[in-house]
C-alpha cells in the first residue's frame, strides 16, 4: 500500500478516535459516572502524593524530586510490573497485554497482542517483560493504553482505577515511579491538545508559500516543546515528551500531503465525493511543502541520544530516518541497534542498501553492548549450524578464526581437480532465489568434475537456510558475515548474488554479479577444460 495512503489512514483514525473519546467523556460526565480523583502534590525532600481514596498501603507513596532518562546502556534483565485495580472488578477473561509493536532488543521474538497476562479475581496481575535496556513500553488494559518506562531487573507497581471501559493509572511505586505517573497522564492528554493543533491548522491554511508552511510547523514544534520545558515534570518525562513532539514534527515534514489532507477533511474544508481520489489529493498537497533534509533538524540532538528508550523508535525500527541522515552520516548507536535487530530477525537490510555491511560485523562496533548482542547471536547460530553439518555436503564454518582468504583456500582445497562454481546468495535475496531453479537444472546436467557450491552467511536466517538447502543438490557452506563478504569484496563486488568459477587448478576464470544465464555459465565451463 502507498506510504502516503497508510499515513492518511493513520491520521484519520487518530482523529476519529479522538472524537469518540470526547463524545464518550461528555456522555459519561452527563451521567455522573466518572469519579474524579484530586491529587495534591507536595515537593519537599521528594514528590509526595496524598489521596484519601487510595488503599492504605498506597497512601504514603512518595516520589523523587526528579528522575533522569539514562543513556541507552544495555543490560539484560526482566522488568516486573505488578498491577492492582480499584473501584471495579475486571470481567472474566480480561487481561493486561503488550502492544503488537513490542520487541526486546537482541531477540528475534515479537511479543504480539497474545503476549498478555490475565487479571485475577482479586484485581491484580503481574506482567514480566524481557528487556535489554531502559525503554518505554505501551500496554493495553481494557480500552485504554498506558505507557510504562521500565528498567531491566527492576520491579514496579501500578495502581489503576477502572471505570467501565476506561482505565487510568493513579499511582506508581518503584523505579521511575513519578515519570510513569506523569507519562500516563500526559499520554491521554496529548490527544486532546486541541489548542496547539488548531493553531497549526489555521497557520497552514493561511500560508501561501512553502516557506510559510515550514515556519508554521517550526512554530508548532517550538510551542509544544516550550510548554514541555516549562512544566514541573521530571527530566525523563520531558525527554520522552520532546521525542514525541519531534516525531510528530518529522511526520509532518516527511508526509505533509497525508497529514494536511487528513486535517482538511477533519475540519470539513475538503469534501469527499464518490469519485474522490485520495492518492492524487495527497500528492497535490504534498507539493505544498518542499523540504530537502528534514531529518537533520534533530538528528544529532537529544533524540539521537535517548531514542532507544522511547517506544516510538521501536514502532519504526527499520525506518532509515531513525539512524541515517540525508547527507549519508549515521547515528552510530541507533544504526548498530537496527543492524543487530535485522541480524537477529534474519532480515538482510544490507541487501537493500539501508545499512552498510560494517554494521553486521561486531568487531567494528562502537558500543560494546551492541557488539556483545551480535556476537551472542552468532554464537547461537554456530551451535545450531554445527548440528546441520554432515561433513559431506553441508559445512558450517561459522564463528571460526579463519580469514576470508583462508576460508576460500580451504574450500578450493576440498575440491582439487574439479571445476568449482560458487554461488554467494541469501535467503531473503529475491534475485538469488529466482536464479536457483536454473542453477539446479544446470548442476544436474554437468559431469562429475564440475562441483556446484552455494555459500550463505549469518545474515540468512538459519531455519530458512536449512529449509531451502534440503532441496538443492549443491554443497552448502554457512559462513560468518566477515568471511562471506570478505570473499565477495576480494573480487570487487559488494552485492549478491555473486558468482565465481575456478578451474581445476584453483585459478579464478570468471566472476559476475547477478545471474548471467545458463548458456553463459556453460561457455565458461568449456573454457576451463580447454
Amino acid at each position: 500500500m502507498n506510504y502516503f495512503i497508510i499515513k492518511f489512514i493513520e491520521f484519520t483514525l487518530r482523529n476519529i478516535i479522538n472524537s469518540i473519546t470526547i463524545i464518550l467523556s461528555f456522555l459519561m460526565n452527563m451521567n455522573k459516572t466518572i469519579i474524579t480523583i484530586m491529587l495534591a502534590f507536595v515537593v519537599t525532600a521528594g514528590w509526595a502524593q496524598e489521596n484519601t481514596d487510595l488503599p492504605e498501603d498506597w497512601k504514603s507513596v512518595t516520589y523523587e524530586a526528579d528522575e533522569v532518562l539514562p543513556d541507552a546502556i544495555f543490560h539484560k534483565g526482566v522488568a516486573k510490573v505488578n498491577f492492582q485495580f480499584i473501584n471495579d472488578k475486571p470481567m472474566p477473561g480480561e487481561s493486561v497485554e503488550v502492544t503488537d509493536f513490542f520487541k526486546p532488543f537482541g531477540v528475534s521474538i515479537y511479543y504480539p497482542c497474545g503476549f498478555s497476562v490475565p487479571i485475577n479475581d482479586d484485581g491484580k496481575a503481574t506482567l514480566e517483560i524481557p528487556l535489554s535496556l531502559v525503554r518505554s513500553v505501551l500496554v493495553n488494559i481494557k480500552s485504554s493504553a498506558i505507557p510504562l518506562l521500565l528498567c531491566p531487573g527492576e520491579e514496579i507497581s501500578c495502581l489503576l482505577e477502572m471505570n467501565g471501559p476506561q482505565c487510568k493509572a493513579v499511582a506508581f511505586k518503584g523505579k521511575y515511579a513519578r515519570t510513569n505517573l506523569e507519562m500516563a497522564r500526559w499520554f491521554n492528554q496529548s490527544f486532546d491538545d486541541n489548542e496547539a493543533e488548531e493553531t497549526l491548522y489555521q497557520l497552514l491554511l493561511a500560508s501561501k508559500t512553502s516557506d510559510e508552511r515550514r515556519k508554521a510547523l517550526v512554530s508548532y514544534r517550538d510551542m509544544k516543546i516550550s510548554k514541555i520545558n516549562k512544566s514541573d515534570c521530571t527530566s525523563a518525562t520531558k525527554a520522552l515528551q520532546r521525542m514525541d513532539v519531534e516525531d510528530r514534527y518529522l511526520e509532518w515534514l516527511c508526509a505533509f500531503g497525508a497529514r494536511y489532507t487528513s486535517e482538511l477533511i477533519g475540519h470539513g474544508d475538503l469534501e469527499m465525493s464518490d469519485n474522490f481520489d485520495f492518492e492524487k489529493t495527497i500528492k497535490t498537497n504534498d507539493s505544498l511543502l518542499v523540504v530537502e533534509n528534514p531529518i537533520n533538524e534533530y538528528f544529532e540532538g537529544a533524540y539521537a541520544k535517548y531514542a532507544p528508550c522511547a517506544d516510538l523508535m521501536w514502532h519504526h525500527l527499520l525506518a532509515p530516518e531513525y539512524y541515517k541522515a540525508p547527507d549519508g552520516t549515521y547515528n552510530r548507536l541507533n544504526a548498530e541497534i537496527v543492524a543487530v535487530q535485522c541480524a537477529v530477525s534474519g532480515m538482510t537490510e544490507v541487501e537493500t542498501g539501508q545499512i552498510p555491511n560494517e554494521y553486521f560485523s561486531p568487531d567494528t562496533y562502537t558500543y560494546k553492548e551492541c557488539a556483545e548482542a551480535l556476537r551472542n547471536h552468532q554464537q547461537e547460530l554456530a551451535q545450531k549450524a554445527q548440528g546441520k553439518t554432515d561433513g559431506k555436503t553441508t559445512f558450517c564454518l561459522i564463528y571460526g578464526d579463519e580469514s576470508p582468504e583462508d576460508v576460500l583456500t580451504d574450500i578450493l582445497d576440498r575440491y582439487k581437480g574439479k571445476i568449482v562454481f560458487m554461488d554467494f546468495w541469501g535467503t531473503s535475496c529475491i534475485p538469488c532465489l529466482k536464479a536457483q531453479p536454473e542453477i539446479e537444472k544446470l548442476a544436474k546436467e554437468m559431469p562429475d568434475d564440475v562441483q556446484f557450491i552455494d555459500l550463505a552467511c549469518t545474515q540468512s536466517k538459519m531455519e530458512k537456510w536449512g529449509e531451502l538447502t534440503t532441496h538443492m543438490s549443491s554443497h552448502h557452506f554457512y559462513l560468518t558475515h566477515e568471511q562471506f563478504w570478505g570473499i565477495i569484496k576480494k573480487h570487487h563486488f559488494d552485492m549478491i548474488p555473486t558468482y565465481l568459477i575456478f578451474n581445476k587448478q584453483g585459478k579464478l576464470t570468471y566472476s559476475t554479479m547477478g545471474f548471467p544465464g545458463a548458456d553463459v555459465i556453460k561457455e565458461e565451463f568449456l573454457k576451463c577444460t580447454e
